[in-house]
């Protein structure tokens, strides 16, 4: 099957579109950094910008998405909205699918292959402040694999020692997982065989961390406007429903992956008149300057590839999403595993990407 290859456009030179702010009420008052802290992180950001960058109050990136329903990675998968960037994982995926440091600035494994040994940086923060601790990422992988979550991505997870079984209800006891935080900055998983991938599950964003003393405090609604704390370069700023939602900078980040705009701005797809996905839309929103950036299928991407007014701002990427077919082995003929072996064989993977993909997507063999 083939694993998505993502186009989307780009406009070099960001600007905030005039009547980005309507009139709802203001956002609500919350505590947060000083004055000084966020002045230095816009400082810091300035000096990061190239030469020939737009001034720094017009470096704003808006993007279309589908609303999301939650920002909680790990139990709202489908309905987070393209806000993954919120939360810094132990580590994290570079533009070209490679690993790179997230909030553990290295990694190793045991002589076995079977015990991965994560250290988490001393300055990660959280944007109220608080430090990042092995004990967050202890507390968010029990969490998400616990039975009664409902996480449907919880099987990522399986090769962890005990984790199938916690997750089914096979056994009760929580301590039976393998994840533990040795020490603040020390987070060991522990796997039932040799899992020589699993630093790319911990960079997949259902791996994010939430913070503890917010899910203990608000519930499910630890993610909403006024309780979502992030440990990314961005944190939640407003939420104007169906219409936007603005991330500012998390001015107590020092992190490897800082931020190279002052602001992201979620443009739901409910503020251009559409309840569909971005992808969905084609190129109008760009067009008229309603966006910087916009998810397109591959049908669009080929128009737009014979646009002399498009085809340099074409940015293909990797995603992590491969697409594949589900035999239902339980009903014949699909019990048979050669007739699952005749399908996997006549598929034409080739064929499909190329021909009715546009050559957008890559032909998978595998999961991974």
């Amino acid at each position: 099957m083939p694993t998505y290859q993502t186009v989307f456009f780009l406009i070099l030179i960001l600007f905030v579109a005039s009547g980005c702010e309507p009139g709802p009420p203001e956002t609500p008052e919350r505590s947060g950094p000083t004055n000084d802290l966020k002045a230095k992180a816009l400082a810091a950001l300035a000096e990061r910008l190239p030469d020939d960058a737009a001034p720094l109050e017009h470096q704003v990136f808006r993007y279309l998405a589908t609303e999301p329903r939650s920002m909680d990675m790990g139990m709202a998968l489908y309905s987070t909205g393209g806000t993954e960037f919120l939360f810094e994982r132990l580590t994290m995926f570079g533009l070209d699918g490679e690993l790179l440091p997230g909030a553990a600035e290295r990694w190793e494994s045991s002589a076995d292959g079977k015990t991965w040994t994560f250290h988490l940086r001393s300055n990660g923060r959280w944007s109220d402040g608080r430090k990042v601790t092995a004990h967050d990422f202890e507390y968010t992988f029990r969490r998400f694999l616990h039975p009664d979550a409902g996480n449907v991505y919880a099987f990522l997870y399986y090769d962890i020692k005990g984790a199938r079984a916690y997750n089914q209800r096979e056994n009760p006891d929580v301590n039976s997982v393998g994840v533990r935080a040795v020490d603040d900055h020390t987070f060991v998983i522990e796997t039932e065989q040799v899992c020589a991938f699993l630093p790319y599950i911990t960079a997949y964003h259902t791996s994010s961390p939430v913070p503890r003393w917010q899910v203990e405090k608000y519930g499910d609604r630890w993610s909403d406007l006024g309780n979502c704390l992030s440990n990314s370069a961005f944190q939640l700023e407003k939420w104007f429903t169906q219409q936007y939602i603005t991330f500012d900078l998390n001015p107590y980040y020092e992190g490897p992956n800082p931020a190279h705009v002052r602001q992201l701005v979620l443009i739901s797809t409910a503020q251009i008149g559409s309840s569909s996905s971005a992808s969905d839309l084609g190129l109008l929103p760009y067009e008229n300057n309603e966006i910087d950036a916009i998810d397109v299928s591959p049908m669009i991407t080929a128009q737009a590839q014979n646009n002399p007014n498009l085809r340099d701002e074409i940015w293909p990427y990797d995603e992590f999403t491969t697409i594949y077919l589900y035999f239902k082995t339980q009903e014949q003929p699909f019990g048979d595993l050669r007739v699952r072996q005749a399908f996997a064989h006549a598929i034409d993977r080739l064929t499909i990407v190329n021909v009715i993909l546009k050559g957008m997507m890559i032909p998978a063999y595998t999961m991974l």
